[in-house]
């Protein structure tokens, strides 16, 4: 994951700080799960509500829904930005 340059120690909000600290630990429990065998999907809440949509306008949301059932653990970061 790389981390935009204006969020080194010295300039980065706590709250940026927090923000960035919380997804490296999100993706670092799905690569212990994807390690483990498990089948993860990794979605921000934004990009997983546009597939919804572009896969119900072209009429394969039973499909994607399908592939998502299949998926052990589902991670969809950035819930705040909804």
């Amino acid at each position: 994951m790389s981390v935009p340059s204006d969020t080194s120690v010295g300039n980065a909000s706590p709250k940026r700080a927090r923000r960035y600290a919380l997804a490296g630990l999100v993706i670092a429990l799905g690569l212990a799960a994807c390690r483990q065998g498990y089948r993860v999907r990794f979605f921000t809440a934004a990009a997983l509500v546009n597939r919804l949509e572009e896969t119900q306008k072209q009429y394969q949301l039973d499909r994607f829904l399908g592939q998502l059932q299949k998926t052990d653990l589902l991670i969809c970061d950035e819930l705040g930005y909804l």
